[in-house]
């Protein structure tokens, strides 16, 4: 038994660090290995349980402690710690559900199904109201964009397959010596075909219309600046400052990061009608004098009539409500202002999941964001528009949603905009990975991607992934970049995650047949 527990201990520091963003990426084809060798012939569920569940809860706990250093209350410790639960736990499902199935069909070579499986897991956890896709296997090649190109054709999904199928393949290259040269001929074509795929997309030229000239601004801030009217006052100057510096240089769009126009009940920005708030006003009219557009993560609140308010609003007197939302905000000349709020929130964090059942959960959140009170999505997606830019403007968490950003498709967009507010957790690993992830959405995209952090690493990609300039932790600079706006669909945003679906019902088949034989037995 010492021996298998430490097998399943192997496997979760062989996933920490193939993660990023220690990022030794090509250990995750093989970081399972020792985890499915105990598994292979077991047929305990609960010793299977204890073994999965220890290295996906040294996975979660080794990549994911820098939830613990956010400041929180006593209710966000017992939250946090709810989630280092729940995360393996989910986690766990997928290979406890096949060594489960194996009871019944003797064969091995079931463990075929696992990257199946696994991806059902993937796809329909990111479906629900727990959502948080953070270690979903895909997003680990991000750390080595070369190995993802494939990502225009089946989305990140395609990544977590193929990662676990080659833990398979080189588990049954270990277990199987009577086939050791079938499995080693089936490892070796599987490499050489992906290898092959990956080079030629890579060397493959997308379709550009045309470049602009974007500024990238890391404030290097701090995430838990106290909000009064002074501050919001420091900001927008702070704003038109840069917006009249960068005058004259050619630049048409300066992306600022999430959040960085943070406004409270106390203070807030009412986004009923942002046009006649002075706070546009005033960056508008240093926009328009230096003739470009400027794109603005905000804490903002819309308010409500009585019988009209979402779940989310909080009653603030003559029967009104009002609501949190953190969103983004496109000022350019000449326009109105273009609004697109975040619809990905972090659990807990930003929104109290199944809120619109019951309102008692809001008593649960943490107190991290600046409304105080849960955000409220819209579910409604905008390409922020300007002159030739057509802009996907994702806020921090939609970045790790590709279905998500799929639904930008209506707009054409030309050029991915992420805004992130990575201060948080300060200098762990959470920004790191919140980067490396970037590169996943300009591949499945085949769109360059600019990255506006408050603090952490702000960045350029081409449409390879590849990072073309960035900005360290805990400096404050401006990116301009020449960014090329590309057009064209790739294969996944047209189909989207078709493979999720294929798996799902390919899953619910195997479930199927488990319950057929196992009524026979």
């Amino acid at each position: 038994m010492m021996r298998n527990i430490g097998l399943a201990i192997l496997s979760g520091i062989l996933l920490i660090i193939a993660w990023p963003p220690i990022g030794l990426t090509p250990l995750l084809f093989v970081a399972m290995v020792p985890l499915l060798y105990v598994l292979y012939d077991l047929s305990s569920i609960k010793k299977a349980f204890l073994y999965i569940y220890m290295a996906f809860f040294l996975w979660s706990l080794g990549t994911m402690y820098w939830i613990a250093n956010t400041r929180l209350d006593s209710s966000g410790f017992a939250v946090v710690l709810a989630a280092f639960i729940l995360i393996p736990l989910f986690q766990a499902l997928p290979m406890l559900l096949l060594v489960g199935v194996r009871k019944v069909f003797k064969s091995y070579q079931l463990w075929l199904f696992l990257p199946m499986i696994w991806c059902s897991y993937e796809y329909l956890h990111s479906k629900w109201e727990l959502a948080f896709t953070w270690l979903h296997l895909g997003f680990g090649l991000g750390s080595m964009p070369f190995l993802a190109q494939f990502y225009e054709l089946t989305g990140y999904l395609g990544g977590s397959v193929l990662v676990i199928l080659i833990n398979v393949l080189v588990l049954f290259l270990i277990k199987e010596a009577e086939y050791r040269k079938r499995w080693s001929i089936i490892l070796a074509g599987t490499f050489v075909a992906i290898l092959t795929l990956n080079f030629i997309l890579y060397n493959s030229e997308g379709k550009g219309r045309g470049t602009a000239k974007v500024a990238v601004v890391q404030p290097n801030e701090d995430s838990y600046q106290i909000v009064n009217q002074e501050s919001l006052h420091r900001k927008v100057e702070a704003i038109k400052s840069d917006l009249l510096t960068l005058k004259g240089k050619g630049v048409e769009l300066v992306v600022y990061p999430e959040g960085y126009i943070r406004t409270t009940p106390n203070y807030p920005f009412i986004i009923n009608n942002p046009e006649s708030t002075e706070l546009v006003q005033s960056i508008r009219s240093a926009a328009e004098e230096a003739d470009l557009a400027v794109l603005i993560g905000f804490v903002g609140f819309r308010v409500f009539p009585e019988g009209a308010a979402p779940s989310s609003a909080v009653a603030v007197g003559n029967g009104s409500y009002a609501s949190g939302y953190n969103a983004a905000m496109l000022i350019a000349p000449e326009t109105p202002a273009q609004i697109q709020v975040k619809n990905n929130l972090v659990p807990f964090m930003e929104r109290v999941p199944f809120l619109d059942w019951t309102s008692y959960f809001e008593t649960l959140r943490l107190n991290l964001n600046q409304a105080k009170a849960s955000y409220t999505p819209d579910d409604r997606t905008k390409v922020f528009r300007y002159k030739n830019l057509r802009i996907a403007p994702l806020i921090c968490l939609d970045a790790l949603f590709p279905d998500y950003i799929r639904s930008f498709k209506a707009g054409t967009p030309n050029l991915i905009a992420i805004i992130a507010n990575d201060g948080w957790a300060g200098k762990t690993s959470g920004f790191g990975q919140n980067a490396d992830y970037a590169a996943t959405s300009a591949i499945s995209f085949r769109k360059e991607v600019v990255r506006s952090a408050s603090t952490g690493i702000s960045l350029t990609l081409d449409e390879r992934g590849s990072v073309k300039n960035s900005i360290p932790w805990n400096k404050s600079d401006i990116i301009i970049e020449n960014v090329t706006l590309k057009n064209g669909d790739t294969l996944y945003e047209i189909f989207g995650s078709y493979i999720g679906v294929v798996a799902v019902m390919i899953t619910f088949g195997l479930f199927i047949a488990f319950f057929l034989k196992a009524r026979k037995m």
